[in-house]
């Protein structure tokens, strides 16, 4: 479900609260004031869990001053419990990476839990689904070996051009643990 499939009292307050969370300061619209009904809370719990942003709107109503119904921050806040869990799991596949590629190759993670904590300050504003680890070009095929070799599948043919060449990026499957590894280029 996106933003485009809420009414206007929902979507307003999904926006003004991402946008507190994002540290932009602004009026409130006038008919946030008043507390959502169920049917609007529903609403905006589908678009915070379906698009993973349930810590920021939850921040962003805190920091807003809205009015924060008791259903929808029950739902809110096992959001971001699941979140907090995925990116811990997340962050230690993300070390175990580290550790493979770090020390033949110059490496950067990008977006991802590590990202998110620098962006938000907080493991739990927004749930990472995978790892995003960019390598030079030059070093891309033998990062790409390394993996493989440390027990991650890959995940489109190694022959793969729209992949490797037009994306520059291609996904490894671990054969433990529960975290993709998308390697850039």
């Amino acid at each position: 479900m996106g933003a485009a499939d809420l009414s206007a009292r929902p979507r307003n307050f999904v926006v003004t609260a991402l946008r507190s969370a994002l540290g932009y300061d602004g009026e409130l619209v006038d008919e946030l004031k008043d507390c959502l009904n169920p049917s609007e809370v529903e609403a905006v719990a589908r678009i915070a869990v379906s698009n993973k942003i349930g810590g920021l709107i939850r921040a962003g109503v805190l920091r807003a001053g809205l009015q924060m119904p008791r259903r929808l921050d029950e739902i809110l806040k096992a959001d971001q419990s699941r979140a907090v869990a995925k990116n811990l799991s997340n962050l230690h596949e993300t070390e175990r990476v580290l550790g493979i590629l770090a020390k033949r190759f110059e490496v950067l993670v990008i977006k991802g839990p590590v990202r998110s904590f620098e962006l938000f300050g907080q493991l739990d504003s927004r749930a990472s689904n995978d790892i995003d680890i960019l390598v030079r070009r030059s070093d891309y095929d033998q990062a790409a070996q390394a993996l493989c070799e440390n027990g991650y599948l890959r995940g489109v043919p190694r022959d793969d051009r729209w992949w490797h060449q037009y994306l520059g990026e291609s996904p490894f499957l671990p054969t433990a643990g529960n975290c993709t590894v998308d390697l850039h280029n």
